[in-house]
């Protein structure tokens, strides 16, 4: 058991694309808090804590047997420029390798128990018995959150099989960069519209997911119902310099604390992107209590992760002329395809199964 205690919450496999030119086992990275560039420090000291999904290996098992199919995936984009066929097993296990990475991390862990402390604080004031505690300092937790995280979403991958794909290869002088919290998630059809509390829904219209691959490629998922590439191949170059910042950009926002690259040099440009990132970052939990739309003697809680509100424009990707003609004023989702839909309340039931039989082993703190 001693050799897994160091449990990474960013796979390695991935690290080792933006290690240092000639040496696999090392990174250079940024630290935002302590604004501190460090360079060829050990990749297996990185993204990680002890027991981070808990001491009996079960989920570290299964994240190493999925990361071990994700590695050979990689190898075969970058080496052919070619993605695996649609609803192939390689197609899959991509899916399923992208939907655990997004939920696996500390920064998405936070947000979950951020967010379910949200709707507890807020629905407890309205009960006679307890509405006079201090719910600010009243927080519900579970005993191993990374693991609790990763098992009410490990079904959700099949939400994204209807998501289009595409290689993004950098073709500029600036690399792309890796964080401890890789995957990009954004909305930008709905951030346009400023439905602000659908940009991360996983059925919604508009969704695009971002995953970097190396400091030269990156993997693009999109709603090809919302969207037009200015290419029908399934890779991209990109030569314009504003793209390759805005990803980014993207990347620095998404950041918990760390930032990392394989160039040596890239101290100040780290740096400079730190620091803008945070300008717009705004990593906050929004409630809004609402009146319930079947019943006015009710009230109805909303609660979302709101990131940021930046609508950035990429020459690669386009709006199409269909999407302004859309009715975007539902209220609760505004989903790809009924289809969808379906699939994902019957997630969502099982999700609230799971979170019932788990809350006896809950502490509140």
């Amino acid at each position: 058991m001693a050799q897994n205690k160091k449990q990474h919450f960013v796979p390695q496999l991935l690290l080792r694309n933006f290690s240092v030119p000639g040496n696999k086992k090392q990174i250079n990275l940024y630290d935002r808090k302590n604004d501190k560039f460090i360079p060829n420090i050990e990749i297996k000291n990185q993204a990680q804590e002890k027991y981070y999904y808990g001491k009996d290996l079960a989920f570290e098992n299964f994240l190493s047997s999925i990361e071990s199919l994700a590695s050979n995936i990689f190898k075969n984009i970058v080496s052919t420029d070619k993605l695996p066929l649609r609803f192939s097993k390689d197609h899959e296990d991509l899916l399923k390798f992208i939907s655990l990475l997004h939920k696996r991390t500390k920064a998405s862990v936070k947000e979950h128990e951020s967010q379910l402390n949200s709707i507890f604080q807020t629905m407890l004031k309205y009960d006679e018995k307890i509405k006079n505690k201090d719910f600010e300092n009243l927080r519900i937790a579970h005993p191993e959150p990374a693991a609790f995280n990763l098992a009410i979403t490990i079904s959700s991958w099949p939400l994204y099989l209807d998501l289009d794909a595409c290689i993004l290869k950098n073709t500029t002088t600036k690399p792309f960069l890796i964080s401890d919290n890789p995957v990009i998630i954004l909305n930008p059809l709905l951030m346009k519209r400023k439905k602000y509390w659908l940009l991360r829904g996983p059925i919604n219209k508009g969704l695009v997911i971002l995953l970097p691959i190396s400091p030269e490629y990156y993997l693009l998922l999109y709603d090809d119902w919302a969207y037009s590439l200015n290419s029908k191949e399934e890779m991209i170059e990109l030569t314009k310099p504003s793209d390759i910042f805005n990803i980014n950009i993207l990347q620095s926002i998404a950041c918990d604390n760390i930032l990392y690259s394989s160039d040596i040099n890239a101290s100040k440009y780290l740096k400079s992107l730190a620091k803008e990132g945070m300008k717009f970052k705004k990593d906050v939990i929004i409630k809004e209590e609402l009146q319930h739309i079947y019943d006015s003697s009710r009230i109805a809680v909303r609660s979302y992760y709101l990131e940021h509100k930046m609508n950035l424009n990429f020459s690669f990707l386009k709006e199409k002329e269909q999407t302004r003609n859309y009715d975007y004023e539902q209220e609760k989702v505004i989903p790809r395809s009924p289809e969808l839909l379906e699939v994902a309340e019957k997630i969502i039931a099982d999700e609230k199964e799971f979170m019932r039989k788990a809350s006896q082993n809950s502490t509140q703190t």
